[in-house]
């Protein structure tokens, strides 16, 4: 698209019919970032074309952001649709399918921190994985983007009034969840996802930071739905196998 300077991916209407993988964040990123961007400091056509699509793309994510926000909004049809489950509800027909949704949502966000960021960067032992696999590697932004991730899970936990909705016995579970959740924020380091696992001092914070996502992982994947009486189903990052 740069190098062709398609005019179509620069205006935001056209741009949200293309493919996803060109109009969201990591398009942005490497355009401000990636190869090339140095022209962005520059005068000429592809600087100006950069500029152009990269205004695009955050006009387009201004678009899509408030198009969910009105979709989940109180008395919107998908809210009324999950605070009123029932028989005659397509989306939920039983309130533990609208619990066992909004648990399925939370603990994605944690397994797209530990499975697809710090596992996928981390390796082996012996091997520095693959750091250049894991989001906003270009911009160094990879773990503020991990911190965000546990962040807006935990205050979904707090939100969706999930500490009224389990056994008395078990009234601990929402304070654990947010403790374990400011325990890994605090473990991942500052730095770019590459130091994070090359530099053998950062690499051990950065393995702790894994092991207490996983305990995190397992009260929301485990304790939470046990305790709000659901089993959770396959979610987006599980496949089709």
């Amino acid at each position: 698209i740069v190098a062709a300077r398609d005019p179509t991916a620069a205006d935001p209407v056209s741009l949200a019919g293309k493919s996803a993988a060109i109009q969201g964040l990591g398009a942005l990123e490497y355009l401000l970032f990636g190869s090339g961007s140095e022209a962005l400091l520059a005068s000429g056509e592809e600087s100006r074309f950069r500029c152009a699509y990269a205004v695009a793309i955050g006009g387009n994510l201004v678009a899509i952001a408030d198009a969910l926000a009105t979709d989940v909004a109180p008395g919107s049809p998908f809210a009324t649709a999950m605070a009123s489950p029932g028989p005659a509800n397509a989306l939920f027909p039983a309130e533990a399918d609208a619990a066992a949704d909004l648990a399925l949502s939370i603990v994605t966000a944690v397994e797209l921190v530990e499975d697809r960021i710090l596992v996928a960067a981390l390796g082996t032992a012996d091997d520095i994985g693959q750091p250049r696999a894991a989001p906003l590697w270009r911009s160094g932004l990879t773990l503020d983007f991990a911190a965000g991730l546990l962040g807006s899970a935990a205050r979904l936990v707090d939100a969706a009034g999930t500490a009224a909705a389990i056994p008395a016995n078990q009234a601990w579970l929402p304070d654990q969840i947010r403790s374990e959740t400011e325990r890994a924020i605090a473990a991942l380091p500052a730095a770019g996802i590459g130091a994070a696992v090359a530099d053998p001092d950062l690499r051990r914070q950065t393995t702790l930071a894994r092991v207490i996502v996983d305990n995190l992982r397992t009260l929301l994947a485990v304790s939470l739905p046990a305790a709000l009486g659901v089993a959770l189903g396959f979610n987006a990052l599980d496949g089709d196998g």
